[in-house]
């Protein structure tokens, strides 16, 4: 069976979308990971994206539901190694038609300086891909620790030598769903701690911090 989305659909990075299902549709799918928080995730095998009509399809038997929510918002995201059949669309997140705010500049410009080029393009999407929901700003703390202000969600540490970021969110790890990035419990017991070590774990981790404000 070919399931069509043309609701409220709109591209967070490589190989997440964001669109609008009712609940009662996304139990029609399958069997439920989970039932936790407003938001459903849904992660697919194989998905067709049209930007011109903002329409996504793919086949019934290729969708896995990792978390049924009580709204209609709905993170999407393809799980297959092939690229994506998307058609005219960026697979990145517009950076330049993103606001960012001065700390938030500030990370970036650290970032660039002391990370590989492909963390540095990897820190940029996730923010990107946060900003694109959330305004705020990062803060700048001791040991290139950069927290989320007004509303400390998440904190991201850089880290040149391992060449990775440390991310801390709100919520403890049975709060979110996570397929590749293995999540671990934080300092304080309300919020986890995970690693990002590839470019390719953006869009997973971008779900995780949009996850952790609704928490």
């Amino acid at each position: 069976m070919r399931i069509v989305l043309d609701a409220g659909i709109e591209t967070v990075g490589p190989d997440i979308w964001l669109a609008r299902v009712p609940p009662h549709d996304i139990r029609g799918l399958g069997d439920i990971g989970q039932s936790l928080g407003a938001r459903s995730v849904l992660l697919v095998a194989s998905v067709n994206f049209d930007a011109s009509t903002r329409r996504l399809e793919f086949e019934r038997t290729d969708v896995k539901i990792l978390n049924l929510g009580t709204s209609e918002d709905t993170v999407i995201v393809r799980s297959a190694t092939e690229p994506t059949k998307e058609i005219t669309a960026n697979p990145h997140v517009p950076t330049s038609h993103i606001p960012f705010a001065p700390g938030d500049e500030a990370f970036l410009r650290k970032v660039h300086h002391e990370m590989p080029k492909n963390m540095a393009a990897a820190a940029e999407r996730l923010l990107a891909g946060v900003r694109k929901h959330h305004p705020g700003n990062l803060k700048e703390g001791d040991r290139r620790r950069f927290t989320e202000t007004p509303d400390n969600f998440w904190m991201i540490l850089i880290q040149p030598r391992a060449k990775n970021f440390y991310i801390s969110v709100r919520g403890a790890p049975k709060s979110h769903v996570s397929n590749q990035i293995a999540l671990t419990p934080g300092r304080n017991p309300n919020y986890s701690a995970f690693y990002l070590r590839d470019e390719a774990h953006v869009a997973e981790a971008l779900d995780i911090v949009l996850r952790a404000k609704t928490l």
